[in-house]
């Protein structure tokens, strides 16, 4: 979960896509850190919650009834806002249309993912709760499958070519393509 929000959230962010990277000292790189450690410290508490208390409900990511599941949900929430206002102003500021149009869709996947849970734990447990923990994971299949869909090895350079160059001048050296 928390790596795939990562992800999500650079692709909202244009990262690889309009720019090479969000820079180091700004005020967005602050909001990106500091959603990410909220997202990841909520995701890791409600799981620990799960884990040491099987009354109630459980969940996908812990128990539907407790204070801990409640938080991730809102922090899930507001991340979602802002992964879509996100997504919209660099799509915005980008000046080719399928690199426009990509962001904008990235962020829509994103956010669906990410409201997926909240809206489920909103409609509640009972005799529903297996097939609301079967449409998050729904949810969570369709972003894990966009995100492989575009960043397919096949795919690099099309549209992810604004990445920042290695020691050695070949931009995706990282991932073993070299030529």
């Amino acid at each position: 979960n928390c790596m795939l929000f990562i992800v999500m959230l650079m692709m909202a962010h244009g990262v690889y896509i309009t720019r090479s990277e969000i820079p180091q000292d700004s005020d967005e790189m602050s909001r990106f850190l500091m959603l990410t450690g909220v997202f990841s410290l909520s995701h890791l508490v409600s799981g620990l919650q799960a884990g040491f208390s099987v009354e109630g409900t459980l969940w996908p990511l812990g128990v539907a009834s407790g204070y801990a599941g409640s938080t991730h949900a809102l922090v899930r929430a507001a991340a979602s806002v802002f992964l879509y206002t996100k997504a919209q102003q660099i799509a915005r500021q980008e000046k080719s249309a399928s690199k426009k149009t990509f962001v904008f869709v990235a962020g829509c996947v994103g956010t669906l993912w990410l409201l997926s849970v909240p809206l489920c734990m909103a409609m509640g447990g009972g005799p529903h709760a297996a097939d609301q923990a079967f449409t998050m994971e729904v949810a969570r299949l369709m972003a894990v499958v966009f995100v492989l869909f575009c960043t397919w090895p096949s795919r690099l350079g099309r549209l992810f070519d604004s990445a920042k160059p290695n020691d050695r001048f070949h931009p995706y050296a990282e991932f073993g393509l070299e030529d």
